[in-house]
């Protein structure tokens, strides 16, 4: 059985925090792990790759910010290829054949603002366009329902958010954990703003 998981590391630059995470996804079995925000460069990777037992494919963004990449096991690296990246480090295309089946697997790791991630996800939409057995995984900086809000901050249908239905309706896709915890609410990212507790789910798979 091929186990994949999707985890929004927020830097992963510590070698000795790398080893761990390593041993982590190592003793859970995961087959294929798509990360974002890993703030790499290619000698980080390089420095790196004899910590894990298989392939890393990764798109790394500028000046060690941003970045994506794909982790698969040895069971599964030689099944893995590299399709496409983007330049700035947040899209990340690879394919991953199994008995016979093609899969379309993609980590992304979409803008912080309203108008630059607007502009993401139409990319991300025309791209994704009649793909076949698409898997997506990423921080989509997007909620999609006032369960994935906490504290005062409210879910907002905003364009961004309108894009990222079309992509999930188009593909015929849908959230994995809201999926299995209909009324549950969690949360991937915290802040606090004016001494007040915000809250968002927005990384999905």
């Amino acid at each position: 059985m091929v186990l994949i998981c999707s985890f929004n590391c927020n830097g992963l630059r510590c070698v000795n925090n790398f080893q761990n995470f390593v041993s982590v996804i190592g003793d859970k079995k995961i087959s294929i792990v798509l990360l974002q925000e890993t703030f790499w460069d290619n000698n980080y990777v390089d420095s790196i790759k004899h910590l894990y037992q298989g392939k890393i494919t990764c798109n790394n963004g500028l000046n060690c910010r941003q970045g994506v990449a794909v982790l698969a096991n040895n069971y599964c690296k030689d099944k893995i290829q590299f399709v496409y990246s983007d330049e700035k480090g947040r899209f990340l295309h690879v394919t991953f054949l199994e008995n016979e089946k093609l899969y379309n697997i993609i980590s992304l790791y979409a803008p912080n603002t309203v108008a630059e991630r607007t502009e993401f996800f139409k990319f991300v939409k025309l791209y994704t366009e009649n793909m076949d057995n698409l898997i997506i995984g990423g921080d989509f900086n997007t909620s999609l329902s006032n369960l994935d809000k906490g504290g005062k901050t409210k879910h907002i249908v905003d364009e961004p958010c309108r894009k990222l239905y079309q992509i999930v309706n188009d593909n015929n896709v849908y959230d994995v954990w809201r999926a299995r915890n209909t009324h549950s609410r969690i949360f991937s990212w915290k802040r606090i703003s004016n001494n007040e507790l915000q809250q968002s789910r927005i990384d999905y798979f």
